[in-house]
């Protein structure tokens, strides 16, 4: 028997389930998992246990109702989660209504119905509840914030405006509030409202470089170049050891095209912290134009201080690309692979590498591809990619590999329920798909 939170999971004999379909039970622990005929609970974040079947079945998860009930509408809610993780959504709200029920005013539960309400689309039921929030913790900022970021998800921004505003109220002397509003205010195009809330701030916490940088970022997105520059000089000025601030402002410079400065910064910020690799990479990027040699040194010490990161391996090879050292760009597109070969990136990687018309190698890329679907055969993407190369192997109507790209797309097409993917491809392709 396995103890969780109060509640347990039973023995099989005393689970409310028909076991007629099994000839006998069958249960054994293995590891941190318990396998119950061929249903598996393991270990989630250390304190839950979720089931994983086929079918969806919930967790037996029985509800102490001995207890108080505070502990009881503790447990609901805790449950409501396993039900929520293996997709039984209808399962979990009903168990956030009964811990509401016990503990009407819980805000934190009431707000996780609202959530998941919002996640289903049920607008008007979460409006209730992050209305109801409001109202049994009306002291509490965080509740007015919840309902202004819902109501901006649902595009009704004069009322997320005066949430915004009304947690300023309730909180005056907190500059995240004013930072939070000028997002927000930044987000619905009214840039002097903006700009007022993140020099409020400031104001309010002066000695905090993050603000400088924070209102930096939105006089760059205005194109208030020099406004911006003075603020990610100012943080710098407030955290001058910061290895980061130079590298900040390095990438500003950059974006505004002055990368004699951007180079400076870098500089500076690699002498502060000279085993950061992605001071390396952007250094590299900033010599990709002109200085190859000193890109591709730069490159290869990134991988040097990350050797088991991937994405500096990715970043090389991008570069190898550029410079038509396909030879080198694939040796490092294998070493991803080899990394973890039960990744399907590494072999999406390479695939596409491989398709590049510069390349050509494209048999190469629909090894790579197959290895994509036997490791993960309802990846869409990849039978979308391996029937593209088919064709491009050869597109003639009586060919073997005309008749494999057709079944690629017939299975992709099965797949994408959603259809999110299918708008995604070209129409010839879906000329090719049904002749």
């Amino acid at each position: 028997m396995i103890n969780i939170a109060g509640g347990k999971f039973v023995s099989p004999e005393k689970l409310n389930i028909d076991y007629t379909a099994f000839d006998s039970i069958e249960m054994q622990e293995k590891g941190t998992e318990l396998h119950i005929n061929g249903f598996v609970f393991e270990s989630w974040l250390s304190n839950m246990i979720f089931l994983k079947t086929q079918k969806k079945k919930p967790a037996f998860f029985i509800i102490n109702q001995n207890l108080k009930p505070v502990e009881i509408s503790n447990e609901y809610s805790v449950r409501s989660n396993l039900y929520q993780n293996i997709g039984l959504i209808e399962s979990a709200i009903e168990d956030l209504d009964s811990a509401i029920n016990l503990t009407p005013k819980n805000a934190i539960v009431i707000l996780k119905r609202a959530r998941l309400y919002l996640s289903q689309n049920k607008f008007i039921l979460a409006e209730k509840d992050y209305t109801q929030a409001i109202k049994v913790d009306p002291l509490n900022p965080n509740r007015y914030e919840e309902r202004a970021k819902f109501y901006r998800r649902i595009d009704k921004n004069n009322f997320a405006e005066e949430d915004y505003t009304k947690a300023i109220k309730v909180d005056p002397s907190n500059p995240d509030r004013y930072e939070d509003r000028g997002k927000f205010y930044t987000r619905i195009n009214k840039y002097h409202l903006a700009e007022k809330d993140y020099s409020k701030a400031i104001n309010t916490d002066s000695l905090n470089a993050d603000r400088y940088e924070d209102r930096g970022k939105f006089y760059y997105r205005i194109g208030k170049y020099d406004l911006a520059e003075k603020d990610y000089s100012k943080a710098i000025e407030k955290d001058s050891l910061n290895a980061d601030r130079y590298e900040d402002r390095a990438k500003f410079y950059h974006k505004i095209k002055n990368d004699f400065l951007a180079e400076r910064d870098n500089l500076k910020a690699i002498e502060l912290d000279p085993k950061n690799s992605n001071n390396h990479t952007f250094r590299a990027r900033l010599y990709e134009k002109s200085k190859y040699d000193l890109a591709e040194k730069e490159y290869s010490k990134a991988i040097k201080l990350e050797p088991l990161n991937y994405q500096k391996y990715l970043d090389r090879a991008n570069f190898y690309i550029k410079q038509r050292n396909f030879y080198a760009a694939e040796k490092d597109f294998t070493k991803i692979i080899e990394l973890n070969p039960k990744d399907i990136e590494g072999y999406l990687f390479r695939a596409q590498f491989y398709q590049n018309y510069k390349v050509g190698k494209f048999k190469l890329a629909k090894k790579d591809l197959s290895k994509v679907i036997e490791l993960n055969p309802n990846y869409i993407p990849a039978y979308f990619l391996r029937a593209k190369t088919y064709q491009r192997i050869s597109n003639n109507k009586n060919s073997e590999n005309y008749n494999l790209a057709k079944k690629d797309l017939e299975k992709a097409t099965l797949l994408d329920t959603t259809l999110f993917f299918r708008k995604k491809i070209t129409a010839k392709m879906f000329i090719f798909a049904i002749q």
